[in-house]
């Protein structure tokens, strides 16, 4: 589950000081940016669980053609344990 930023970073080498120098940048041209428009956190939230909930690998063609029954298998097992942190997350 993405969740925040642990989870966005975990594994991607972010340079944040350049982050930060073109957020400052952008704050300076008075930019829109998702922390400034309403509604944005909702919609990123209702991308990243249907991103989590249906990975493009599942629905690519090439990919259902050469995982194996058991990798195709595994993968929807995944994406059920991730549904439930969800519910869980939510409280159902």
């Amino acid at each position: 589950m993405r969740q925040g930023p642990a989870e966005f970073g975990s594994d991607r080498d972010i340079q944040w000081d350049l982050a930060k120098v073109w957020n400052d940048e952008l704050v300076n041209v008075g930019a829109l940016r998702s922390p400034t428009i309403d509604g944005a956190d909702d919609f990123s939230r209702v991308h990243w669980f249907i991103e989590d909930l249906a990975p493009r690998h599942l629905f690519d063609a090439a990919v259902v053609e050469i995982w194996t029954p058991e990798q195709l298998e595994e993968a929807r097992k995944e994406v059920e344990a991730t549904l439930g942190k969800y519910l869980d997350g939510w409280g159902f």
